[in-house]
């Protein structure tokens, strides 16, 4: 995607707005680079409409890209955001698609955002695949290929975190999105965003509620900033999650194992889970808190809850593990879970404004 894109789409931006208004909606149109029938084209700093809204913006001198759901029956004002972050090759088109979160937004009244990662090369796939800069993308992308067009004094990886402040910023003014509702969701590559934005911007999101993905070290929330909430849900048959236990499983000789158990007594002795479950409390100020579980018959969760100094919202933390689930975002309309991971994500996110 090149800037040529940008100048081309800003300069539809001016008509768009103009035709559409802010509470109008419009007859869509599939416009490049999102393939998808779009209600209000632009760049940012337009106004929303109800429907599907693609937006560009230039970030360190890159096009990016990200659209917005306005439900149709529209929003009142100061309404809640949530971001949704693709996985890893994936587009926010994609998840606008499939992710449940504009079916959530209908039924709650709230802006759903989907924004679509930079193309890195990846060292395992030896190509050029939509990436978010989590924190171990350093070590996962090539240093030196970047798509044509980006800049090579940018930032690289892309500076993710910068670009979902400025979309905030954008959807706060422009949509009259609350401020202090502000919610992140992501999946695999773009949980581990997620959990990225849990520990750095924290001044601008509320919560967090990440599937697959979460913290491998310990990050500590910026300094001067709050200890969000944080939720995070992954499948027991999730092949991210078996293949590193297996590999330890492998090395002491012992079979490995198809699906990990709702057992939380079991859990507790998988090294690998319970050390991803102690990274991610000590991320967010959590370590010192008890942990609890509650088990039913197709899911377990681990729940901390501490009133830690500056943690104005009682800093909560919760795992929950989802029976059966493979390395997918379950959203209960087209897939054979029976989970809606937005059903478990809003009641949370409800719960946790940011102060």
């Amino acid at each position: 995607m090149r800037n040529t894109t940008f100048r081309w789409i800003a300069g539809l931006a001016v008509s768009a707005a103009a035709v559409l208004g802010h509470a109008g909606s419009a007859r869509a149109q599939a416009v490049p680079p999102f393939g998808i029938p779009c209600n209000s084209v632009g760049v940012s700093g337009i106004a929303y409409v109800r429907g599907i809204n693609c937006r560009l913006m230039n970030v360190d001198g890159y096009t990016r890209r990200f659209v917005v759901w306005v439900p149709l029956a529209g929003v009142p004002a100061n309404s809640p955001a949530v971001f949704m972050f693709h996985g890893g090759s994936g587009t926010g088109e994609d998840f606008l698609r499939t992710s449940g979160w504009r079916q959530k937004a209908d039924q709650e009244s709230f802006i759903a955002i989907f924004p679509t990662a930079v193309e890195h090369f990846i060292l395992d796939h030896q190509r050029f695949s939509t990436h978010w800069n989590d924190y171990p993308a350093a070590f996962e992308i090539h240093p030196n290929k970047r798509p044509a067009g980006y800049p090579a004094t940018s930032p690289w990886p892309a500076d993710d975190v910068k670009f979902i402040r400025r979309i905030a910023g954008d959807v706060i003014q422009h949509a009259l999105v609350d401020p202090h509702r502000v919610f992140v969701a992501g999946f695999s590559n773009g949980g581990g965003l997620c959990a990225r934005l849990g520990v750095e911007a924290s001044d601008v999101i509320a919560a967090v509620a990440c599937h697959t993905g979460g913290l491998k070290e310990v990050h500590d929330t910026v300094a001067g900033h709050r200890n969000l909430s944080a939720f995070f849900t992954l499948g027991t048959r999730d092949d991210n999650a078996l293949d590193v236990v297996n590999d330890y499983l492998s090395h002491l000789g012992l079979p490995p194992i198809a699906e990990l158990p709702l057992d939380p007594s079991i859990l507790d002795r998988i090294p690998q889970i319970k050390t991803q479950v102690v990274t991610n409390l000590d991320s967010f100020n959590l370590a010192a808190a008890p942990i609890t579980s509650t088990t039913g018959a197709t899911t377990t969760q681990l729940h901390a809850q501490t009133p830690q100094p500056g943690n104005n919202d009682g800093n909560e933390f919760f795992v929950t593990f989802l029976d059966d689930v493979t390395h997918q975002y379950p959203n209960g309309t087209n897939n054979p879970f029976g989970f809606n991971v937005p059903d478990f994500a809003w009641p949370f996110f409800v719960q946790h404004p940011r102060p």
